[in-house]
């Protein structure tokens, strides 16, 4: 899957194939970009409740 260049829709497009989710380390050797900036992605992304956090630390989609 190639990437967008938006890494808000890069980060959704990755949890959606990887169904089990992602951990923030894994988020960022996919797409190349800084733990601290896949983080603050994923914060402004619960927010909005299209991600979630496990109590492990894998962040995946949110499922309607």
């Amino acid at each position: 899957m190639s990437q967008t260049g938006d890494l808000e829709t890069d980060i959704m497009n990755r949890l959606q194939v990887k169904k089990r989710g992602q951990t923030v380390t894994e988020l960022s050797q996919h797409l190349k970009r800084p733990e601290g900036t896949i983080l603050t992605v994923l914060y402004e992304l619960q927010k909005g409740k299209y991600v979630s956090r496990s109590e492990t630390g894998v962040w995946s989609m949110v499922r309607p």
